[in-house]
C-alpha cells in the first residue's frame, strides 16, 4: 500500500525493502508516495497526516482548476468548474484514502495550467514546468504514456507561427528530453528492482476486458443495461437477468489469479512467478484472445465507457446496484423513477460536457485538445 512503501522510504531509503510483500501490482511511479513520506517525517505517523495531505492536494486542485477555468470562461463564471468540482462527493471520498488520485488531479492540472502560461508568455521555464509535472503524471497514470506523442504535436502546431524556428526547437527539445529523462530513470528503476521495463502492469486489466469476447450476446446485453440504466431496471427489463442481480463483468479467475498478497504469484498450475512475469503471460494471453475475436472484442469496449462513467455513491462507488433486493417498502415505480431521475441528469450532464468540449475542438480553438 502507499503507506507501507511511504513508511519504507523513511526508514529505509527505498520504495520497497526487498521481500515486495504488500505489492500487489507493478509499482506506480513515486510522487504520491513520496509525498506522504515527506509529511509523516514532518508530523508523524498519523492517519490525520494522510487526511490533511490529501485535503491540501484537493486545496491545490480547486486552486489550478480555477485558474484554468479563467482561460475559457468570463468573469465569475470562471468560478462554476472549480465549484462543481468541490460539490461532487467522488472527489470528496479520496480525501478519507490513502491513494494517488488526488496527487494526480493536482499535478495534471498544474502541468495544464503551466503549459497556458508558456502559450501566454513563451518562456521555456514554463514549459519547463508543465513537462516535468506531465512526466511524474506519466509515472503515476502509465497510459499517459500513448498521448506524449500528440503533446508533441500540439506543441508544434500551436506555436510553429509564435516562436521563432530556433526557440520552437529548443522547446521540443526540452519537453523530449525531461519526458526521457523523468520516464526512463523509473522505467530503469523498475527493471532493476522489479525486472520490468513496465511503468505499471496493465495486462491484467487488458487479459479481463479479453474475456468479454466468451460472454454470450445476451450477457452483454445485461452487462449493458446493468452500466446504463442500473441492476433494477436490468432485472426489470431482461428475463435473463442473473438471480443476484449482478452480471459479471469478466471472468473472475482473472482476479483471482493477480490479486494475491505479495510480489510472487501462485499460478492456477501450482508454479510460482513474479508479478512481472505473469504480467507479461497476461498481455500474451490476452493478445491471443483478442486475435480469436477482434471484432467483438472492439464491440464490447463502449461497456466500459458506460463503467467508467457512471454515477457514483457518496463512498466513491458505482451506483449500478442501487435498490436492488433492498428498500422493500418503497413501491417498484417509485424505485425505478429516482434510479432514471439519478442517471437521466447525470447523462445529460455529460452531455453537454461532451457537446461543448467538441464543439470548441470544431471552431480549431486548440487548446481544448489540452482538456481532452
Amino acid at each position: 500500500s502507499a503507506v507501507v512503501i511511504a513508511q519504507n522510504i523513511m526508514r529505509h531509503g527505498t520504495f520497497i525493502r526487498g521481500d515486495t510483500e504488500h505489492l500487489t501490482g507493478i509499482q506506480r511511479g513515486p510522487g504520491y508516495v513520496a509525498s506522504l513520506a515527506v509529511a509523516f517525517l514532518l508530523f508523524g505517523e498519523y492517519q490525520g497526516v494522510i487526511y490533511g495531505l490529501n485535503f491540501f492536494l484537493l486545496l491545490l486542485t480547486i486552486f489550478f482548476f480555477h485558474r484554468i477555468s479563467q482561460q475559457f470562461l468570463p468573469g465569475r463564471w470562471a468560478i462554476a468548474p472549480p465549484l462543481m468540482l468541490v460539490l461532487y462527493w467522488g472527489i470528496a471520498a479520496h480525501v478519507w484514502v490513502a491513494n494517488y488520485e488526488l496527487f494526480v488531479l493536482a499535478i495534471a492540472l498544474f502541468a495544464i495550467w503551466a503549459w497556458f502560461a508558456f502559450e501566454r508568455t513563451n518562456r521555456i521555464g514554463w514549459l519547463a514546468a508543465s513537462t516535468l509535472a506531465l512526466g511524474f503524471w506519466t509515472l503515476e497514470k502509465p497510459i499517459i504514456l500513448y498521448a506524449l506523442p500528440f503533446v508533441i504535436i500540439l506543441l508544434w502546431w500551436r506555436q510553429r507561427k509564435q516562436l521563432t524556428p530556433r526557440i520552437l526547437m529548443s522547446a521540443l527539445f526540452v519537453f523530449a528530453l525531461i519526458n526521457i529523462s523523468i520516464i526512463g530513470l523509473w522505467s530503469l528503476r523498475n527493471h532493476a528492482a522489479l525486472g520490468t521495463w513496465q511503468l505499471g502492469g496493465g495486462g491484467h486489466s487488458i487479459l479481463r476486458r479479453s474475456t468479454q469476447i466468451d460472454y454470450s450476446f445476451s450477457h452483454l446485453i445485461n452487462l449493458a443495461l446493468s452500466f446504463s440504466l442500473g441492476d433494477l431496471i436490468g432485472s426489470t427489463l431482461s428475463p435473463s437477468y442473473p438471480a443476484d442481480g449482478k452480471p459479471a463483468a469478466w471472468d473472475p479467475a482473472v482476479d483471482q489469479r493477480w490479486y494475491q498478497k505479495g510480489w510472487r504469484i501462485t499460478e492456477p498450475d501450482g508454479s510460482i512467478r513474479s508479478r512481472a512475469d505473469v504480467d507479461r503471460a497476461m498481455y500474451r494471453q490476452a493478445k491471443e484472445r483478442i486475435k480469436e475475436n477482434p471484432i467483438k472484442f472492439l464491440a464490447t469496449a463502449p461497456l466500459g465507457l458506460l463503467r467508467l462513467n457512471a454515477p457514483l455513491h457518496y463512498n466513491g462507488q458505482e451506483l449500478t446496484h442501487l435498490f436492488y433486493g433492498t428498500h422493500g417498502g418503497l413501491p417498484l415505480w417509485l424505485k425505478i423513477g429516482i434510479t432514471i431521475a439519478i442517471r437521466g441528469i447525470w447523462f445529460i450532464f455529460l452531455g453537454i460536457a461532451f457537446y461543448g468540449l467538441f464543439a470548441k475542438i470544431f471552431t480549431r480553438d486548440t487548446r481544448w485538445f489540452l482538456l481532452v
